[in-house]
């Protein structure tokens, strides 16, 4: 195969992008004469549209494809416009050599590169080749070739395709061990054997580095809850104990860091990219008070590099660029008659992947909180679906029932549901559930964002909330989303179940001895609140799914959970439900009662 000039190894930068380049199918370029100028221009803006649109590329597929053209186009553009574009998500990961592919400092597994490590280390057990990525480590866990796994700062069982499999994948572990800022979630509930108390991201003392290669310290603004410790604390802690004290016996972060950047440095001479040898011999007190500083840092010139490649000159052992050339974009899987539509997932604006610590916020909560499934107008008419009501999906691995949003901000043949779901909050909304299996060759990026699926209306006979100053334990075939308040818990809730039967459950959901309740059985409402010797403690609202969607009364529901805290809010909504009721064609049917639930 022979490939134009343009993708050959490039050894001095280039005047102007060269016309007529084509990227990702789009002819950015006009071909020659006056209009070269505003090619370039164009070529330019392009490449940074690309970068900034490019946090999630990876997850669409083919991720890795899309990620070598698009970082083509920012070389490219980087020596035609005088600027380098570095793009890199999860930064520190690489640095320190937390992912599969690589030994820390961004060395491969090169022999070379294996020997270094191992002799800076004085380490004879140096991996030699790469390690499994995080879907083929749980596929090997299937396959029952990893007995242990110690699992740090993520949800797996949330975040991973085919959530299902992944859950009972982690049962067949001989050791399963979880560190992590919280009692529990939906990986923890699988099974662990150990949890250890790590400290959160506002109680840990260290670096970050962003995007553009800027390291900054961060520094704690939270004491440590209860019994926690910081990751490196407990990892060392851990080697002490399998007799490698020496080799673990950091008392700081600073120590950490010192070594991280020596290693960097050592035998670099300019032909690693990453090297922050100026930092290896920074103090405790100088470690404290680092400004940011973008890397590489070299220890014999200044500290910090803003723009790498001006010269032309690339990490590579004859110095020029290789632009690889990507395969062409294609889906794993066919849309057919059994799954119609594309789910496309991600993020809303308030939360943050499995909500671990925004989720337990009630002001992020009062932007979205039910899970929710987006569907342009023309499908929502096709496929029965209301705005507002629910929908199964479904995809050859799960299904999901989410509240229905009709929008046409959303294309026909194409769905939107966020991520942020799990069991913890809510009983059928974990997307892994549905998402393809297929990966990227190059990353193992799992293809999130093109699962073929189908849709389908689902009917509740009966919906509402609760409030409680304890999460009430709700029947299995109810559908329920956690809603957080402060001091108590909320609930949104549908079921089949009709007003009499949520009568009979009340006293035992809110642990009362007296129920203050409204029953109107011909319009299926119930209304209901709980005492505890004389303190009100917790709140039930429900009816017909057609007369509690209302647009006017559910944007009141909202308003009743953003108060200060559970009780104030109960008893606000108390006042609201009881106001509601006193209509003399709803009385004429109905039946208040005022006693004790025995």
């Amino acid at each position: 195969m022979l490939l134009s000039p343009i993708w050959a190894p490039i050894s001095k930068p280039l005047d102007r992008p060269p016309l007529g380049l084509a990227v990702f199918g789009t002819d950015l370029f006009k071909r020659g004469g006056d209009d070269a100028g505003t090619a370039g221009d164009l070529f330019y803006a392009a490449a940074i549209g690309f970068s900034l649109a490019a946090l999630r590329l990876s997850s669409r597929p083919p991720g890795g494809s899309m990620t070598f053209g698009l970082k083509r186009v920012e070389i490219l553009s980087a020596q035609a416009n005088g600027i380098t574009l570095f793009l890199a998500t999860r930064q520190e990961r690489r640095e320190v050599g937390g992912l599969a592919n690589q030994l820390a400092a961004h060395m491969g597994f090169s022999p070379g590169e294996i020997d270094r490590v191992r002799r800076f280390w004085n380490a004879p057990h140096v991996a030699t080749h790469e390690g499994l990525k995080a879907v083929q480590m749980f596929e090997a866990i299937e396959r029952g070739e990893i007995k242990a796994l110690w699992v740090m700062a993520t949800n797996p069982a949330v975040s991973l395709p085919r959530g299902r499999a992944i859950r009972k994948a982690l049962g067949k572990l001989d050791l399963f061990v979880v560190s992590d800022n919280v009692a529990a979630n939906d990986t923890i509930n699988a099974g662990a054997h150990i949890l250890l108390p790590a400290a959160a991201w506002g109680e840990k003392d260290g670096t970050v580095t962003n995007s553009e290669r800027r390291i900054s310290r961060q520094r704690t603004f939270l004491p440590a809850a209860g019994e926690a410790n910081p990751d490196w604390w407990i990892v060392s802690q851990v080697a002490h104990r399998m007799g490698y004290r020496d080799a673990f016996g950091y008392e700081h972060t600073a120590d950490i860091f010192r070594e991280h950047a020596a290693l960097s440095a050592f035998e670099n001479h300019g032909t690693r990219d990453f090297d922050i040898g100026g930092l290896a011999k920074i103090d405790d007190d100088g470690f404290n008070a680092l400004n940011p500083v973008q890397w590489p840092a070299h220890a014999n010139g200044t500290l910090g590099t803003p723009r790498l490649f001006g010269d032309g000159k690339y990490f590579t052992h004859d110095r020029k660029a290789r632009l690889v050339a990507p395969d062409k974009p294609a889906l794993s899987a066919a849309t057919s008659a059994q799954f119609p539509f594309r789910l496309n997932t991600g993020r809303i604006r308030d939360q943050w992947h499995t909500m671990t610590r925004s989720g337990l916020s009630p002001r992020l909560a009062q932007h979205v909180a039910e899970p929710f499934v987006e569907v342009h107008p023309a499908d929502a008419a096709a496929f029965n679906l209301v705005d507002g009501g629910f929908a199964r999906l479904r995809s050859s691995y799960g299904t999901c029932v989410l509240k229905v949003v009709v929008t046409e901000s959303q294309r026909q043949a194409s769905l939107f549901a966020p991520i942020h779901w799990s069991d913890e909050t809510a009983s059928c909304a974990r997307i892994g559930e549905l998402v393809t299996a297929a990966n990227d060759p190059y990353s193992g990026q799992p293809e999130v964002k093109a699962t073929p699926v189908a849709i389908r209306p689902v009917a509740f006979a009966y919906r509402g909330f609760l409030l409680a100053t304890k999460s009430p334990a709700l029947p299995d075939d109810t559908w329920w989303a956690r809603v957080t308040v402060t001091n108590g818990a909320g609930l949104l809730m549908a079921s089949n179940d009709g007003a009499a039967i949520w009568r009979s459950r009340a006293a035992d959901l809110f642990e009362a001895r007296e129920i203050a309740e409204y029953l109107d059985e011909p319009r299926g409402i119930y209304r209901a609140a709980a005492f505890l010797e004389g303190r009100l403690i917790g709140c039930q609202h429900g009816g017909r799914l057609q007369l509690v969607v209302r647009a006017r009364e559910q944007d009141e529901v909202d308003r009743l959970f953003t108060h200060a805290s559970t009780p104030a809010l109960i008893a606000t909504v108390d006042i609201w439900l009881m106001r509601r009721t006193r209509k003399p064609r709803m009385i004429e049917h109905a039946t208040m009662t005022c006693g004790s639930a025995s």
